[in-house]
């Protein structure tokens, strides 16, 4: 699931998936997520930081907390500095994605999604 306020940034990412033939889910803030995740599977979610509504590191917190669920959470910001990684860290991310995504961080996340995956 790619969760994403920011429609040229899904956008983005989608190509990605696509490419590598990934199917992907999009919800358009933290709140839509929490309510797919309810309903539905996902291997994998990459969080946008700052959405509307709920944001990315208080979505990835209820994902964990309030939801129990331990689907891998992939954060994706703008934001550099190492607080705001940490945060997400906190919150039970995975992974930290440094945007604007380009292909050769989208490939480095799949390699650790891989990795991960392959040893659990």
């Amino acid at each position: 699931m790619l969760v994403e306020d920011n429609k040229i940034n899904a956008m983005v990412a989608q190509a990605f998936c696509k490419k590598y033939q990934i199917d992907v889910d999009w919800a358009e803030d933290g709140e839509q997520a929490l309510e797919r995740l309810q309903q539905a599977d996902y291997d994998l979610v990459l969080m946008d930081n700052h959405m509307p509504k709920l944001g990315g590191i208080d979505a990835t917190r209820a994902i964990r907390k309030t939801l129990g669920l331990d689907v891998p959470i992939y954060a994706c910001t703008a934001d550099a500095y190492g607080h705001v990684h940490e945060a997400f860290y906190q919150a039970g991310a995975d992974y930290v994605i440094v945007k604007p995504i380009k292909e050769a961080s989208f490939i480095e996340a799949l390699r650790h999604y891989t990795c991960t995956e392959n040893s659990a």
